[in-house]
C-alpha cells in the first residue's frame, strides 16, 4: 500500500504536468490550451559602440604651476551624428596626474589619472587612454599627445 501511494505521488505530476508537442517560432505550444511556452527565446542583449574619439595635440607647462593645458585635433563619432566629424579636444591636466577634458567629435567629457580616463556623454560610457609623447621628464611637461576612446551602449 506504502508503495502504491509513494510510486502515485512520484509519477502522478510527471504524467499530468508534462506534455508532448511542438513548439512554434516563439517556443510555445501553439496546439494546446491555454497557449503557453517553455524556455521562450529571451533577446541577448548586447553591448555596442555608440562613440568614439582619437585626439592628438600638444600640452603646454605654465612655468611655475603644475598645470598643464592641452589642445588638439579630434576625429570621432558621438551616438546622435550617422558619419564622423573632425573636431577638438581641449582641457587640464594637473602634472601629477589628473586630468580632465572634453572632445567635441564624440561629445563626451574624459576625467582621468596617469593614461587612463573614463568617458561619457549624454548617453554613454567609455574607456579610453591618453599618452604624452617624448622623454619621460616631458611627459609631465610640455610635448604631443595622443588620445583615444570608445564609449559603449547597451543594444536592446
Amino acid at each position: 500500500m506504502k508503495v502504491s501511494i509513494l510510486s502515485l505521488l512520484v509519477f502522478l505530476p510527471v504524467t499530468v504536468l508534462g506534455h508532448s508537442g511542438g513548439t512554434d517560432s516563439n517556443g510555445c505550444h501553439a496546439g494546446s490550451m491555454p497557449y503557453h511556452c517553455h524556455n521562450t527565446k529571451s533577446d541577448s542583449s548586447s553591448i555596442d559602440i555608440s562613440a568614439w574619439d582619437v585626439s592628438a595635440g600638444y600640452q603646454y607647462h605654465i612655468r611655475n604651476t603644475k598645470l598643464v593645458p592641452f589642445l588638439g585635433i579630434s576625429h570621432g563619432k558621438s551616438n546622435h551624428e550617422l558619419n564622423s566629424s573632425t573636431g577638438f579636444n581641449i582641457g587640464l591636466k594637473y602634472q601629477e596626474g589628473w586630468y580632465a577634458s572634453y572632445v567635441s567629435s564624440s561629445k563626451s567629457v574624459q576625467l582621468g589619472y596617469g593614461i587612463f580616463h573614463i568617458s561619457a556623454n549624454s548617453d554613454d560610457v567609455g574607456l579610453g587612454l591618453r599618452l604624452p609623447l617624448g622623454s619621460k621628464q616631458n611627459r609631465k611637461e610640455s610635448s604631443t599627445y595622443v588620445s583615444g576612446s570608445v564609449l559603449f551602449s547597451d543594444a536592446e
